[in-house]
């Protein structure tokens, strides 16, 4: 089918599809470009293999060093210079804020948050140590932007005997990571929940040891985890971090016969042969772009940003290679069509994560 100009909206052509992204690649939030990286890796593979219908895919994505100014900027970059079809989301929730209103008032959709919400995760947290730990003094270690998190382990802690006290990140940003686990710990906490940037994170499980803490429960939100190589060299430390996912993790050889984790390494191997399989930011990147080609396979040649945001409502029981089994892709079921909202939760065992229990909703309340 030969498109035309009512086919298709600024950003597409017969011969091309725009999609804009604004990542961290610099600042204190760097290892979240990564993700950019793979996607790129990932679009650029599909082109090679002919494209979305014919069209390949031209991938923008500019530098938002975590600033949210500067993401707004290069927002406006994308959409009024570079003319893109669509947005897709970084991880940082700041680029969110500071810029959804802007795309809205622009009618350019921001396609591709597919994951658990922040708040719907820290649920999950707040659940299990409500039922598992709840004595406990549990501390949260948050960055400035993480006030969604915050309130979801609130929901999830519900009304457990647990008492709570917290640490703004902001503060954390300029003590660093020594001063806030000092403080933490002669807070007498026994519960650790953190909600920072995988630098920062990182730095603090190397600290705990020099001030002889291991709180009795220690958890990692997704978006905090250091690379898995930085758990195993603190490996005495990290032994008994608790996380949750919805994605296959790499570094287990319990999926290394698995159809779906073999073609993700296969294409590491191919397209970023440098970085390491391990860091789940890869993995994460990898099937948010599988999101948007499935997506934009099912626009087909109606390229147009109303149908992509009715398609993008209509995604049902599709297959991405990294899922976990019995989590299931599907935007038509939820009324807010957040796609996945199961996880499970893992326990590091000093050399890889061992998954326990069941699937848990990562449920958000409202009113």
């Amino acid at each position: 089918m030969t498109s035309t100009a009512a086919n298709h909206d600024a950003g597409a052509t017969d011969a091309t599809i725009k999609i804009g992204n604004t990542q961290t690649y610099s600042g204190p939030a760097s290892s979240y470009g990564i993700i950019g990286r793979s996607q790129a890796a990932y679009f650029g593979m599909i082109n090679e293999q002919g494209g979305i219908n014919g069209r390949k895919i031209q991938y923008i994505s500019h530098d938002d060093a975590y600033n949210p100014q500067e993401a707004l900027k290069q927002a406006r970059k994308l959409v009024e210079s570079d003319e893109v079809l669509l947005m897709v989301p970084p991880s940082s929730t700041l680029w969110i804020r500071e810029t959804l209103s802007y795309l809205d008032g622009k009618n350019v959709p921001l396609i591709g948050h597919w994951q658990p919400s922040y708040q719907g995760e820290a649920h999950v947290y707040g659940a299990y140590l409500a039922k598992n730990h709840p004595d406990h003094k549990v501390a949260i270690l948050y960055s400035e932007f993480a006030d969604s998190s915050v309130a979801g382990l609130d929901q999830g802690l519900g009304a457990s005997r647990a008492e709570r006290i917290s640490v703004p990140g902001n503060a954390a940003a300029s003590l660093g990571a020594g001063a806030h686990i000092h403080m933490l710990k002669h807070m007498g906490a026994t519960a650790l929940v953190s909600f920072t940037t995988p630098m920062f994170t990182a730095e603090a499980i190397r600290m705990m040891p020099e001030i002889g803490w291991k709180p009795a429960v220690h958890i990692l939100a997704n978006a905090s985890l250091p690379f898995g190589r930085v758990l195993n060299l603190s490996s005495e430390t990290s032994k008994g971090i608790i996380s949750a996912n919805y994605l296959k993790d790499p570094d287990d050889p319990d999926w290394s016969n698995d159809p779906g984790m073999r073609t993700f390494v296969e294409f590491l191997e191919r397209a970023l042969p440098n970085e390491d399989e391990g860091n789940y930011l890869l993995a994460y990147g990898y099937t948010m772009a599988q999101g948007i080609v499935a997506l934009l396979k099912q626009c087909g040649d109606v390229l147009t940003r109303a149908n992509m945001i009715k398609q993008a409502k209509n995604m049902n029981d599709i297959k991405f290679d990294l899922l976990l089994p019995g989590i299931t892709f599907n935007t038509s079921l939820r009324k807010n069509h957040v796609p996945i909202q199961q996880m499970q939760l893992s326990r590091f065992d000093g050399m890889k994560w061992m998954r326990f229990g069941p699937l848990m909703e990562a449920m958000v309340k409202t009113n």
